[in-house]
């Protein structure tokens, strides 16, 4: 849910149905005591079955016309979620991270996108952007040290696959494998290789 920074009795909302996906686009002008459903083209898919895990809305700070929906990728309606397209490229592109979870205006056209691959940031409604690369930040699922070598570190990282290195590299330890990363192990016969 969301409210329009220029009019407080206007608020969007976007509830999970039992697929984990979207269920509908509805939309209050009276502060909520009642909500009409807008007939919208939101892709079903939008959050991708991952409803408990995305859902921030945004509504733009000048315009409530304009609402940006956190998802897989980042979608925007300019017309009160009656039409919406993706703004910027699809997550599949490896230009702009997977799985958007927050937006912090900054002015009209310039805002901050959080993601699982983390910060980018725009200066004209996502047309481009910036991604801040090398942010200690990651989540990682579990880690371990390599038995064989043991000043060697890795982790399995949400959403950014498994990575590791040493001390030497500490600030920037390249990725292995894609996708989420689990528990790294170790084959003896292979020692250098997780």
């Amino acid at each position: 849910i969301c409210m329009s920074k220029t009019n407080p009795n206007k608020l969007y909302a976007i509830p999970v149905d039992s697929t984990l996906n979207h269920e509908g686009v509805y939309v209050t002008t009276n502060n909520g005591d009642s909500f009409t459903k807008i007939s919208s083209n939101l892709n079903k898919n939008t959050y991708g079955g991952f409803g408990w895990y995305f859902g921030k809305l945004e509504v733009h700070p000048k315009n409530d016309s304009v609402l940006f929906v956190c998802g897989v990728d980042l979608s925007k309606t300019t017309n009160g979620g009656k039409n919406f397209d993706l703004s910027g490229p699809k997550w599949n592109t490896y230009e702009f991270h997977a799985d958007k979870h927050d937006i912090q205006f900054l002015s009209d056209s310039s805002f901050l996108i959080a993601t699982d691959g983390g910060l980018y940031k725009t200066t004209d409604n996502v047309n481009n952007f910036k991604h801040f690369d090398n942010l200690p930040l990651t989540q990682f699922y579990r880690v371990a040290y390599n038995p064989f070598a043991s000043s060697e570190y890795f982790g399995g990282a949400q959403d950014n696959g498994t990575t590791g290195g040493n001390n030497d590299i500490k600030q920037f330890w390249p990725r292995i494998f894609g996708g989420d990363g689990f528990q790294p192990i170790f084959d003896s016969n292979t020692a250098d290789k997780v």
